[in-house]
């Protein structure tokens, strides 16, 4: 015959493992349902989110994004996704927010609250309405230097009404919880990649490369072609690459700009991007 004691061991096991399996995700982003809220501490200011270029793709039919990819580009590649975007409109890339926030706890439709205590990150398109209420949190103070939405905890909800989903965020006024000791605030590069991880990026294949129009500033030999560095390869390096460098120099003189040499293989990356966008709009005001 089974103990009472041992019927109540087995049932508070069954309860710790089903709030854990609730609490704990193989997703690294922040997510609740409707009639849900949460309490978060955001780890980075507001001008400090993470701006990452993305093709995404509703489905309608699935009802979701079957396509969701970091732009190649972000790592100074050719991305696939941009060639096919040539043909297929929604593929055209934009701009994905990022915040690391440390989420606290949540709190279900029943009231009950449930430990989560997990570092996740908010992912926002420019039209989210999170991103919205951490905007207005955050401009909502008159003296820019004291604007900042780290220093206190934040209550997320989201509600239904009129058929749509609706978020708001707002201020909890009391003492910010206290976060783990040891929780490291991600910085941009790191958030990059953890994305990445999640929404991985396309490159374009040799073959499909060699019959694209010819690009001015891409290499004229093969040994001087760009290497395909992984994801890890490209954050780890620390030097501008001679290639990125030959780029940025012809592309500098072609717009009368002074040429200031990057320090590192992700500022050659971003310089050579805008200058390029730079070069195609002087191109077609011709």
């Amino acid at each position: 015959m089974v103990m009472e004691q041992e019927k109540e061991d087995v049932l508070a096991r069954l309860k710790a493992a089903r709030m854990q399996s609730q609490s704990s995700t193989s997703s690294k982003f922040f997510w609740i349902k409707d009639g849900e809220k949460a309490l978060v501490r955001v780890l980075r200011n507001h001008q400090d989110m993470v701006a990452i270029r993305s093709h995404r793709r509703y489905n309608a039919d699935l009802r979701k994004y079957d396509i969701h990819a970091v732009c190649a580009k972000e790592f100074d590649q050719e991305c696939q996704y941009c060639l096919d975007a040539q043909k297929e409109w929604k593929l055209k890339v934009k701009d994905m927010f990022y915040q690391p926030v440390y989420v606290h706890t949540k709190v279900g439709e029943d009231g009950q609250p449930r430990e989560i205590n997990q570092l996740l990150y908010l992912e926002m398109p420019d039209s989210d309405g999170i991103l919205a209420g951490l905007e207005g949190l955050y401009y909502a103070e008159d003296d820019p230097k004291a604007r900042d939405i780290t220093k206190c905890d934040l209550v997320i909800s989201r509600v239904k009404a009129g058929g749509k989903s609706i978020y708001s965020v707002t201020a909890r006024h009391s003492a910010p919880l206290p976060l783990p000791n040891d929780i490291t605030v991600p910085d941009a590069s790191t958030i990059t990649a953890d994305v990445e991880g999640v929404h991985q990026m396309k490159v374009i294949e040799e073959d499909e490369t060699s019959a694209r129009p010819s690009d001015p500033f891409a290499p004229t030999s093969v040994q001087d072609a760009q290497p395909q560095f992984t994801v890890k390869e490209a954050l780890d390096m620390k030097e501008p690459t001679e290639l990125q460098l030959n780029a940025i120099q012809k592309l500098c003189k072609s717009l009368d700009k002074d040429f200031i040499a990057p320090i590192s293989f992700g500022q050659a990356a971003n310089m050579l991007r805008n200058l390029k966008e730079e070069f195609t709009a002087s191109l077609a005001e011709e």
